[in-house]
């Protein structure tokens, strides 16, 4: 394993929630009336390329492939009752293990801060001991690098505050929120889910800790629920998606900002404990469709080469064997996803670095 990142501290083994303040997490703007005061504020958040930034710091590799950046917000989505918390569990042993499941931690004495807001007392207990079993603790014993909170029980409004003085006090360089929606009234509240979000990147960036959202997707589709799903995919530097199909668990990356890694697939033993499954993950029908519009506007246009819109529909439709009309609706989405671009003369340009795969 890699450096330590930062020494552990002995983590508290009970918190005081009682006297815990519910925190403002509407948002705020800052009176810039004074020039000067807004010339600083600009000044203090331009990008100084003269200036050496440091790298990504990855927790975990895959295959030589790094994931979950310190610093930033990763989702995690699923179905329910789909192995969301499992998939946790995963995360969290290669980090203390140092390798578990093709997973490779970067770090030693990583510290990781688990807050379950759905389940009860006893599932978080049960949980907190299949992490202790996996990475081989007594799991009798509170251990120094991990805890656990149960904030089911806490009011909506309080939860915000118990959390930032969860991570304050026991400053974890990974924070798993099972699960986000509880932090809201309404998912479906645009207003809450900015300033959910806000709270949540303000976090990762004034206690440098990872923070690992956890929520259902739509039972429709398997799109992030709600209003703060949407916000949570604009923000999140991953999101990972746990699929089961009777016994077997599928975990794949469906958006990255870096470098993609492989998926991976598991079951659960006698023991309810993770086991690896050397399968091929399946494709849905979605992404296989998904994946042939792709390969068909890369075959169809090239990069710096813009095409008319009457050209690029008969190319497109010769390319893909599809009617005129198919690829105007074809064209149309890779208009709105961000794939072409419509230049000012009328013509057509395709942008591969915004394709999804």
């Amino acid at each position: 394993m890699g450096q330590e990142i930062r020494a552990a501290s002995a983590a508290p083994d009970v918190m005081n929630t009682d006297v815990t303040p519910a925190i403002d997490v509407e948002s705020k703007y800052t009176d810039f009336s004074d020039d000067t005061q807004f010339s600083n504020v600009v000044i203090s958040r331009r990008i100084d390329l003269s200036k050496k930034y440091p790298d990504i710091k990855f927790l975990l590799k895959r295959n030589n492939v790094g994931c979950l950046p310190l610093g930033e917000i990763i989702a995690l989505k699923a179905k329910a009752k789909a192995g969301k918390t499992t998939t946790e569990s995963i995360f969290e042993t290669a980090l203390k293990k140092g390798n578990f499941m093709g997973f490779q931690s970067t770090s030693e004495n990583t510290k990781s801060l688990f807050l379950d807001t759905e389940q009860s007392v006893l599932s978080t207990a049960k949980f907190a001991k299949r992490v202790h079993r996996l990475v081989g603790w007594n799991e009798y014993e509170n251990h120094p690098l991990f805890m656990a909170l149960n904030l089911r029980a806490d009011e909506t409004t309080n939860r915000p505050g118990i959390i930032e003085q969860a991570i304050k006090e026991y400053r974890p360089h990974v924070v798993y929120l099972d699960g986000v929606k509880d932090l809201l009234f309404d998912i479906n509240s645009q207003t809450e889910a900015t300033n959910i979000v806000t709270f949540l990147l303000r976090l990762t960036k004034e206690y440098g800790c990872t923070l690992v959202c956890v929520l259902h997707e739509n039972k429709a589709d398997a799109n992030l629920r709600g209003s703060i799903g949407s916000e949570l995919l604009n923000k999140c530097s991953e999101c990972w998606q746990v699929r089961k199909d009777v016994d077997v668990f599928e975990v794949q990356q469906t958006e990255c900002r870096n470098q993609p890694v492989e998926g991976f697939s598991f079951r659960l033993d006698a023991f309810g404990m993770p086991e690896p499954l050397e399968i091929e993950p399946t494709v849905s029908k979605a992404e296989q469709a998904l994946r042939k519009k792709v390969e068909n506007f890369k075959c169809c246009m090239k990069p710096h080469c813009p095409l008319p819109y009457t050209e690029l529909r008969k190319i497109y439709a010769e390319t893909s064997g599809l009617t005129e009309k198919t690829a105007e609706a074809h064209i149309s989405y890779a208009i709105k996803h961000g794939w072409i671009e419509r230049q000012g003369n009328g013509e057509y340009l395709i942008r591969p670095l915004r394709f999804p795969l």
